[in-house]
């Protein structure tokens, strides 16, 4: 049995799955239909590329095959049947559109009939209709019959297909989340001159608790906010990494976060002993005026001359949304005895890559806080002179006995989700130490607003994750 097939397009809505030729033995020999199939498989990837993955089956599929008396239709239908269960665990919503052309037509309506819950729709082409009548019909099983070489044919399967119902995304949201929602500005179609002056005009002078210094100094060359309790030797330091997709946000913006570490990390790790939690946030260059790998570079330098400044004392990565990006990528540039010297990764909704091809992303591409607009424009701008995904988010297949530990915390409400998930799968596959957090309800921006419910579950979580997992001298780690 011969498998060849071709994929083509974008995972955005539920993948198409055309089928031209059955398995068999005579399917690498020339087909009568050969012409009228490849200029099928052109004008559907044409037409629907833009917006769904097609995948074009020729002469046959993968799959096992019950044992068992059978007609050869019978086997080449339950292989199609498997190989369409499988696509359709990889499609957005669960489920294919099945698109039988030629000898594949038979094929399709009969592998259909199997896995009928995991199709939306059957179009079946539908060749030399006349061209005076409709472009397409549907026949009594509800499968569209179509001409494909016909424009209007091509317009009819596309309304055929927006008039089926998909499973649109219907994810259950706290009560807190949903009422930090409600006073939330829409992002979507704003460059990232306006998300910097929508986030200054947001932005306040946050007040820090007596007893704390909050300075700004120049580590390898990067500016960079520090705040800590007053007067007191550090015991633990922590790098945060603020967000806003690479092209917005400020270190300044990370102060009342900050200074919430400090005080409770510094009582809840360090306990009753004179030493401080100080955290460094760096003010890296921005997007697009300096693309990757400038901001990059510019945090890893942070992270260098925190580590030189304190030897022996814990450091702790910890970065939110595009700052988690930043720290996995520092995580790729550190040499050994770097990674040694760190003693813990957190990553907060992690945005990782240029890609946005995860079924998460399908999902909630509207957002609220990050659109697959805001998300095109600001990897645009980040990867201006050429980065590509791999670069931007690059593997990490083995792992020494000094790589730290890493927390991942994600939002089940994200379209961040899963390409979060599958780091976290790479780094458990490589050697490290992975924990993964998904918190019922939560959406994308919202985990780290200080004062909140799920801020304070954050943290405590944080907290015994570090006192669990990673080298901290000292540690009280009191979850409570």
């Amino acid at each position: 049995m011969t498998w060849q097939y071709r994929v083509a397009g974008d995972r955005r809505r539920e993948t198409l799955i055309v089928v031209t030729r059955p398995p068999g033995p005579d399917a690498a020999a020339p087909s009568t239909g050969r012409e009228r199939a490849e200029d099928a498989i052109r004008a559907v990837i044409g037409r629907f590329g833009e917006a769904r993955r097609v995948v074009a089956l020729d002469g046959g599929w993968p799959g096992p095959v019950a044992p068992g008396p059978s007609t050869d239709e019978d086997a080449s239908a339950r292989a199609l049947a498997e190989f369409l269960a499988l696509q359709a665990g990889e499609s957005p919503g669960g489920r294919v559109v099945v698109w039988g052309v030629g000898e594949g037509a038979g094929a399709a309506r009969r592998a259909v009939a199997l896995v009928a819950p995991l199709v939306l729709a059957l179009v079946v082409d539908d060749p030399g209709r006349d061209p005076d009548g409709p472009a397409a019909r549907e026949d009594a099983a509800g499968a569209l019959l179509v001409d494909a070489a016909r424009a209007d044919g091509l317009d009819a399967a596309a309304a055929f297909l927006d008039g089926a119902e998909s499973d649109a995304p219907a994810p259950f949201l706290d009560e807190e989340t949903r009422r930090l929602m409600d006073p939330l500005p829409p992002v979507d179609g704003l460059d990232y001159e306006q998300l910097r002056r929508r986030g200054d005009a947001m932005s306040v002078d946050a007040r820090i608790p007596e007893g704390l210094d909050r300075d700004v100094l120049t580590i390898g060359g990067v500016p960079t906010r520090r705040i800590a309790r007053r007067g007191a030797p550090v015991g633990c330091a922590v790098v945060v990494v603020h967000g806003g997709g690479f092209v917005c946000g400020r270190a300044a913006g990370e102060d009342e976060r900050c200074a919430d570490l400090v005080v409770d990390f510094t009582d809840r790790l360090l306990g009753a002993g004179a030493t401080t939690v100080a955290t460094y946030a760096p003010d890296y260059r921005l997007a697009p005026e300096h693309p990757h790998p400038v901001g990059r570079d510019d945090c890893a330098a942070v992270v260098r001359g925190v580590i030189a400044a304190h030897p022996g004392v814990p450091v702790v990565l910890y970065g939110d949304s595009a700052g988690a990006g930043m720290v996995n990528q520092v995580l790729t540039v550190l040499d050994d005895a770097e990674l040694d010297a760190v003693s813990a990764v957190v990553m907060l909704e992690p945005c990782l890559s240029p890609a946005l091809s995860s079924l998460s992303f399908a999902d909630f591409e509207d957002g609220p806080m990050w659109p697959r607009s805001v998300a095109e424009s600001s990897w645009r701008h980040y990867c201006r002179d050429g980065a590509a995904s791999w670069e931007v988010n690059a593997p990490i297949r083995r792992v020494g006995p000094g790589f730290p530990p890493v927390l991942v915390v994600v939002n089940p409400v994200d379209p961040l989700r899963d390409e979060a998930v599958a780091r976290a799968g790479e780094l458990i596959r490589a050697g490290a130490r992975v924990e993964v957090h998904c918190y019922a309800g939560t959406r994308h921006g919202l985990l780290s607003v200080p004062g909140t419910r799920i801020w304070e579950r954050v943290k405590s979580d944080i907290i015994r994750f570090l006192g669990d997992n990673a080298d901290m001298t000292g540690v009280v780690a009191d979850p409570h």
